[in-house]
């Protein structure tokens, strides 16, 4: 993906100059990832927003209109959201904006169809981390307060696993989504924290505990998982002094 000075471009490649092409022009492009083969993505043009894929043919194919916010025509093309879709299977789920602008759960398995909301989901513009933990979607509300929710892509099956009440009347956020050994591992944070909480989760309230109070917490720190390493996963905090 490119940026000209009004429009964004979408390119694909087959590993060599020649086959190196331009798809096609927007005003904003959102990519949203892979699903069986198939390159997923959002397309703003003008007011309108759409939700497109990419097959072997190289030929963008029209799935639905559907409002993928945020948008921006003077955004970096780094400014773009990476924890907001997530597959599963043969399904891929990402974020939407419903009306007024209330964030919604949607999940699309490449037909037209078969593209639809699962479920509102009050809270998720910021950071929803959607993750994927044995075939079960999690991902975070952070708004006050800060709530754990889980999706088996149907909206009776989208749930609250456990909320976290604000510290001190400020917000506390749930971050640094990450899967292992079939659970769910992440970090609670807030304004005025003395130290962060890296918790696991096995999707029951009375299975998300606490595993260690890491050192420091606060708005100026982060925790960001690694991947796994020797059977172990590795994360990395970020603390700023």
């Amino acid at each position: 993906m490119t940026r000209g000075t009004t429009q964004f471009s979408l390119w694909r490649s087959n590993g060599t100059a020649g086959g190196t092409v331009s798809v096609a022009s927007y005003d904003y492009i959102k990519p949203l990832g892979v699903l069986n083969n198939e390159f997923y993505y959002g397309a703003l043009t003008g007011t309108t927003s759409r939700l497109y894929k990419i097959g072997n043919t190289g030929t963008p194919v029209l799935l639905k209109t559907v409002n993928l916010e945020p948008y921006s025509k003077e955004a970096s093309v780094f400014q773009r959201d990476f924890n907001d879709h997530e597959v599963i299977g043969n399904t891929l789920y990402f974020r939407a904006n419903g009306s007024g602008g209330a964030q919604e759960l949607w999940k699309t398995n490449g037909t037209a169809a078969g593209t639809v909301k699962v479920s509102d989901s009050p809270g998720v513009g910021f950071a929803p981390n959607y993750t994927n933990v044995n075939g079960t979607l999690f991902f975070a509300e952070n708004g006050f307060p800060a709530k754990l929710w889980k999706s088996n892509g149907t909206s009776g099956g989208t749930v609250i696993v456990e909320s976290f009440p604000p510290t001190f009347d400020l917000a506390t956020i749930i971050t640094a989504f990450a899967e292992y050994k079939n659970k769910l591992i992440f970090s609670l944070n807030g304004l005025l924290l003395t130290n962060a909480l890296l918790y696991v989760s096995d999707g029951t309230e009375n299975g998300t505990k606490i595993i260690k109070e890491l050192p420091y917490g606060g708005q100026e720190t982060g925790v960001f998982p690694a991947g796994v390493v020797n059977d172990q996963l590795a994360f990395f905090q970020y603390i700023s002094f």
